[in-house]
């Protein structure tokens, strides 16, 4: 069965989405792991694909016109480190 959630998954589907649900309830990847009955690894990695998901999505919503007003101590002190 095709997983829709994520290409060429070899994990099902009603394992991805308990592994979602568990990231919902804030688990860790360990523990989800063990409740989907997966891989640690695999758990993390789709942990990993959410969090990179959900980044997107806030970067897309950002604005991109406008004045944007720069803090010159912040930036030396990024630099600094």
């Amino acid at each position: 069965m095709k997983n829709k959630y994520i290409h060429r998954a070899h994990i099902s589907e009603r394992k991805t989405r308990l592994l979602i649900q568990c990231f919902a309830l804030d688990l860790t990847a360990a523990q989800a792991a063990q409740f989907a009955g997966v891989n640690p690894n695999t758990a993390e990695r789709v942990f990993s694909k959410i969090r990179m998901r959900i980044f997107e999505k806030i970067i897309a919503e950002l604005p991109t016109k406008g004045e944007f007003e720069a803090d010159e101590n912040a930036a030396e002190k990024c630099i600094l480190k």
